[in-house]
């Protein structure tokens, strides 16, 4: 609604006013852009009457034009020819200048620009008015005038002396104040026009009123298509199945991308053009047998046809009818064009009075005048149907046409086909694709359970440091393969990179606990397994920093080729490390091998004769092998094994929500903020999280482990508890409750990085001898693994039904119940040898059973209470008997 000033002038109260310069006779695309990125429904400064559309034509050629254009355009009394552009626009500008007092104005090209309002607004802060004359866009430069009287473009030298045009703004689309269009009207009666309306308005005005022009390239792009990575993502899943190609896609999900996109891909001159889509065929494409292979007495569907020639000669109509009718309604002359088409006809039969075998080839079954199922026979039983589509392409001979114009009437032919002919196109719908989606996060669990069912294997037969080394060297190429699949559009590839990735990280991460825990003296464990954390973290805070979209999150070439580089550097630090201590001796039995090792990692402080008598007294009797299975039943039969493999599982479960929320938290917090602030938000979660473990390596040292897991446990519990909380009073109040989540994710960050998460990793390695150290390590991790795979799995779908309060059956209800566990059963293991600890825990539980390979009689290994830790410097005393 207008409102009138008491000066008696009225203006807007839209803070912009968007002028989309475009034809009269333009009628479609008018409402193809009301229906896309200036729909209420798609952006939220339209909706809340911040932004205002005006549809700038000249005069129809036709007068029945006008009458069937719904947008109510500005129309100025010159005929649509480019010659006449520059005084439409100036008209417009004027009679905006009486009727606008403040705000904005962006000038938009109705045919190849796509705008994302709100981005737009949150990126320039126009809800904050500056009071200074300026105009965004992306600049030219240095462009040289045309001087030759027969071009469209002729400048003649009255209208500019210099040879270049001064900096002036690109033709899609440009964003100027209030007060910097009235300044440019000021000049404009004192300037000799020329034909070039963007130079004119933007340079030689502009320049002649002291406005600048602030290039704003990064936002009013002219370089192709920009979307983020999880469009980008979308599409390459979608790549193979839908309807449409990328291009339109992008164009369709304006609103989603950036502020102003003017695609000059789609400039691109495209010769005999083919149209390539997943349909599943109307009825009347089809025929039926003329005899039921069933001897039925209906076997054939409602217009249904009765050979192969009608039903080509049907589909060839019909397509035909539909692309010579999309080709002349995007203005596409059809003269000498010829439609060909690759479909062919199937036999198919009604099974509708089928009650057992079937005996025919081919059976269907039709939802809305389209065959979407089929079954195919001979069968011992009823037919069993799956879904049905089948591959079209469609080729336009002797047409050559930009990109941008054949995906307009690739889009009208398909919704055609699908309205007059009922021809349903393949793709996956919103709660498939978040399926697909989720599948894809979350391979990497099932990848990562296979790496840890692997690690004993490893581990035990070939050594910590070659496990360690297998598992980089896997991780290396999966990168590379992942980087090749982004770079060739393969989807499977993708798939195939992701989860051998996974299974790498999954060997990797338990193999490292176990190392580090090996190859540390006692009291540095605790630090040296929390380093490994913060490493983690690091990884994090690197991917997810750079996965935002100021940075590579618009280029996953870029992003995943980035990853190459850890990979290099963790194979080559690997390669000249030595086996753990404790593997080489109780494992391989090679005590001077042993020796070497105690001495390349803890140097000369330490005695390595009595590191390794220490290290003995994990050892079992004799020269018995390690048996898989036999460990298995040993661990679950045995109180002491099976305790600390149910404190490792208890431990994870507080911290069950990791990967979900590193996962998921920016599509969260998009629920309350701006897509920028939401990225911003989770990015800065991961910062605390990072920024707490530093603080951890020094907290670890000093605290005992079970005070810390216990009081950081129920922080993080807390942290799920306050998330609901506040979102729920978010979406009751709205206002700045939303940052109350924002806060909620940077306590579980800091409890996560101050020691949970860390130490739920490396807890079960110090509750455990040496001989079964790797398999309850991975034995607790495959469960783990399988718990947060369901988890993980059920999130985003769960989130998308109930909202936030599914945090509370998946997380915080299992988590207090994995709290309670720990606070009865927990013991402390800060600077204690592991024998000591798992002389503890057979206290703990009572006599072991006699099937124990861990022998108590040996008096060289026996293990008491009364036994204190090893003073290990080379000057002290060696407290062995």
């Amino acid at each position: 609604m207008p409102k009138r000033r008491q000066d008696g002038r009225l203006y807007a109260i839209f803070l912009v006013t968007v002028v989309v310069v475009i034809k009269a006779e333009d009628v479609h695309r008018q409402q193809e852009i009301r229906s896309l990125w200036a729909n209420p429904e798609n952006s939220r400064v339209v909706k809340e009457g911040k932004a205002q559309i005006i549809f700038l034509t000249g005069r129809a050629a036709k007068p029945e034009v006008e009458s069937r254009s719904e947008s109510c355009p500005l129309i100025v009394d010159v005929a649509e020819m480019y010659e006449n552009l520059l005084q439409k626009e100036l008209v417009a500008y004027k009679w905006l200048a009486e009727r606008k007092v403040d705000g904005y104005v962006l000038k938009a090209d109705g045919k190849d620009t796509v705008a994302d309002l709100d981005r737009l607004f949150h990126e320039l802060e126009l809800e904050k008015p500056k009071g200074i004359p300026e105009i965004y866009c992306s600049i030219n430069a240095g462009v040289v005038a045309e001087r030759d009287p027969c071009s469209e473009w002729y400048v003649p030298y009255l209208a500019m002396a210099s040879e270049q045009f001064p900096a002036y703004c690109s033709g899609p689309a440009y964003l100027m104040s209030f007060r910097a269009l009235k300044m440019i009207l000021e000049k404009a009666d004192r300037q000799v026009p020329f034909i070039v309306e963007d130079a004119f308005f933007t340079g030689m005005l502009a320049r002649a009123a002291g406005i600048p022009v602030v290039d704003r390239s990064d936002i009013f792009a002219s370089s192709g298509c920009r979307v983020g990575i999880y469009d980008r993502l979308r599409y390459f899943i979608n790549r193979r199945y839908e309807s449409e190609e990328y291009p339109i896609s992008c164009h369709r999900n304006g609103s989603r991308t950036t502020a102003i996109i003017s695609n000059s891909n789609e400039f691109e001159i495209i010769t005999n053009p083919q149209f390539t889509m997943h349909i599943s065929p109307p009825v009347g494409w089809t025929y039926f047998p003329t005899v039921s292979s069933d001897t039925l007495a209906i076997w054939y569907f409602v217009g249904q046809s009765n050979d192969t020639t009608t039903a080509n000669t049907r589909a060839t109509a019909e397509i035909q009818a539909s692309m010579i009718e999309a080709l002349l309604n995007a203005q596409v002359p059809t003269q000498g064009v010829t439609i060909n088409d690759d479909y062919q006809p199937i036999q198919i039969e009604n099974p509708i009075m089928l009650t057992g075998a079937a005996k025919g080839p081919l059976y269907g079954k039709v939802e809305g005048g389209a065959v979407t199922q089929s079954a195919t026979g001979p069968t011992t039983a009823l037919p069993v149907f799956t879904a049905y589509n089948r591959q079209m392409t469609v080729t336009l001979m002797n047409l050559r046409s930009t990109r941008f114009t054949l995906n307009i009437v690739k889009n009208d032919f398909i919704q055609r086909m699908s309205t007059k002919y009922n021809v349903k196109f393949g793709g996956l719908s919103e709660e498939a694709y978040i399926w697909v989606w989720t599948s894809i996060l979350n391979v990497w669990h099932l990848g990562f359970l296979i790496g840890n069912l692997l690690i004993p294997f490893f581990a035990e037969r070939f050594g910590r440091k070659s496990a360690l080394l297998y598992a980089a060297c896997v991780s290396l190429c999966s990168t590379v393969l992942l980087h090749l699949a982004i770079l060739l559009m393969l989807p499977e590839l993708f798939f195939i990179a992701r989860i051998s990735s996974s299974i790498a990280g999954g060997l990797s991460f338990g193999t490292l606990i176990i190392f580090l825990q090996e190859t540390t003296p006692t009291n540095l464990r605790g630090v040296a397994s929390f380093l490994a954390e913060v490493t983690f973290l690091l990884c994090t805070v690197v991917g997810m920093g750079a996965g935002m979209d100021r940075v590579f999150g618009r280029n996953l070439i870029a992003l995943t080729g980035l990853a190459i580089i850890p990979g290099v550097i963790c194979v080559g630090t690997i390669l000249p490390l030595h086996e753990t201590p404790k593997y080489l001796l109780l494992g391989r039995h090679d005590e001077e091998a042993a020796r070497e090792a105690v001495e390349f990692y803890y140097g000369d402080e330490y005695d390595a004769d009595e590191v390794l008598k220490e290290i003995q007294k994990e050892g079992l009797d004799g020269d018995e092998k390690f048996n898989f299975y036999r460990g298995i039943r040993l661990i679950f039969s045995e109180p002491y094994l099976r305790m600390p493999y149910l404190i490792g599982l208890a431990s994870l479960q507080l911290v069950m929500g990791l990967f979900p929320i590193i996962y998921l938290s920016t599509n969260f917090l998009e629920e309350m903020f701006e897509p920028a602030m939401a990225q911003l938000a989770s990015f800065g979660f991961i910062l605390v999280q990072f920024g707490a473990g530093i603080c951890g390596t020094f907290v670890v040292s000093r605290c005992g482990r079970r005070p810390l897991l216990l009081g950081l446990g129920a922080m993080n519990i807390s942290s799920f508890i306050l998330y609901i909380l506040f979102e729920r009073l978010f979406s009751y109040y709205g206002g700045p409750w939303g940052y109350g989540c924002i806060l909620a994710l940077c306590i579980f960050g800091f409890s996560y990085g101050l020691g949970l998460g860390p130490i739920s990793c490396f807890i079960t390695s110090e509750l455990v001898v040496q001989r079964y150290r790797s398999l309850v390590q991975s034995m607790m991790y495959v469960t783990n693994t399988l718990i947060s795979l369901v988890v993980s799995y059920l999130v985003l779908p769960a989130y998308t039904h109930f909202g936030c309060l599914s945090f509370l059956v998946l997380f915080v209800i299992p988590s207090l119940f994995a709290f309670a566990y720990l606070y009865i059963n927990l013991p402390e293991t800060k600077d204690r040898e592991i024998h000591e600890i798992v002389g503890e825990l057979k206290e703990r539980v009572g006599c072991c059973t006699a099937s124990r390979s861990f022998s108590e009689s040996s008096s060289t290994n026996n293990i008491t209470s009364e036994e204190t830790p090893l003073t290990k410097q080379k000057t002290g005393q060696s407290l062995l008997p």
